[in-house]
């Protein structure tokens, strides 16, 4: 069961370096501070996480305050992962595409009414959109043995403990 954590833990920090469009820096402690950091600021804020993460993408537009001083200052030391994606329009977009409950909940309201799919199909090509923008392959639900596989072929990620 460790050894789940430590790659869960590890796959979680990959997804957020990623949606924040920054490269780890190999250093996991200073990795795991900023995180930290972050996620603390996020909290304290009360900002969204989806929009906080669209205008912070790459480092282009964090948001302002005394909760982020520091987060800002600590992202400067990160590169850019991939900065051609800064490019994609999707982060020209002046919302991120969410999947928050009360977005879902409304999808299925002219569905029901009217078997009005155009919004659900909408919502689908958005976040495609959005997979694509951060560099993200669909993944499909299973009972964890995907995730599982693609742990495992990044060694990296989970040490060499780990045996499948």
């Amino acid at each position: 069961m460790q050894d789940y954590s430590r790659v869960l833990a590890q796959a979680v920090e990959d997804r957020l370096f990623r949606r924040l469009g920054l490269r780890a820096s190999g250093d996991r402690d200073a990795d795991q501070r900023f995180l930290q950091m972050f996620l603390a600021a996020l909290k304290t804020s009360g900002l969204s996480f989806d929009e906080t993460l669209h205008r912070a993408f790459g480092g282009r537009a964090w948001p302002q305050g005394d909760d982020w001083r520091e987060v800002s200052a600590m992202a400067a030391g990160f590169a850019v992962d991939q900065p051609e994606r800064l490019d994609h329009p999707y982060f020209s977009a002046d919302r991120p595409t969410s999947l928050v409950i009360e977005e879902i909940e409304a999808l299925w309201e002219p569905i029901a009414e009217k078997d009005d799919w155009s919004a659900f199909e909408q919502k689908l090509a958005d976040t495609r959109t959005m997979a694509e923008a951060y560099g993200f392959d669909p993944v499909v639900a299973d009972d964890g043995q995907k995730a599982l596989e693609a742990a495992l072929e990044q060694p990296s990620a989970i040490g060499t403990e780990v045996q499948p």
